[in-house]
């Protein structure tokens, strides 16, 4: 009965150690230029006060690339006693890419569309020509679209649009 109840106590300090201590308080982000500290401890869903040791990295990290279209990986640590460590890498940003509406919409090397770009904006960036997408969606993987008979030549082929 001794030693059970020395058990007991022990894992009932423990517990009472871990809901006491090691809450969060801090977060630390670097590698980010688009997003703030805040934006991203937001979408990591982690809050001042949660166990430090406990909240799950890896959903946290998921929430992260899920909801921030600009970030491209994430890592996150620990520092006892209570900071969340948050490094991440953004998306580099060099094609544009015309829509099926016409409209233009940045792109990463990897094919993960970022954003919609702004009028004129798609002029700043290397234009992928002779393909579309297919209904992007901002934080998703960029679907060409298939070339409907409007758009080939009389001979049946594509008809690519020139740029500058």
């Amino acid at each position: 009965i001794l030693r059970l109840t020395t058990v007991v106590a022990v894992v009932i300090a423990l517990m009472l150690g871990l809901s006491v201590f090691f809450k969060v308080d801090n977060f630390v982000v670097s590698g980010n230029v688009k997003y703030t500290a805040w934006d991203i401890s937001q979408a990591a869903g982690i809050k001042a006060g949660d166990n430090l040791l406990t909240f799950s990295r890896a959903q946290a990290a998921g929430k992260i690339i899920a909801a921030l279209p600009y970030v491209d990986s994430v890592r996150i640590g620990i520092k006892l006693p209570d900071t969340v460590k948050i490094d991440m890498v953004e998306v580099k940003v060099p094609y544009a890419v015309k829509a099926s509406d016409d409209s233009w919409w940045l792109i990463s090397a990897s094919g993960k569309v970022i954003e919609k770009a702004p009028e004129g904006a798609e002029a700043g960036y290397t234009k992928l020509l002779g393909v579309q997408l297919a209904e992007p969606e901002a934080g998703s993987q960029a679907v060409a679209f298939e070339p409907t008979e409007s758009q080939t030549g009389p001979d049946g082929t594509p008809c690519f649009e020139m740029g500058a």
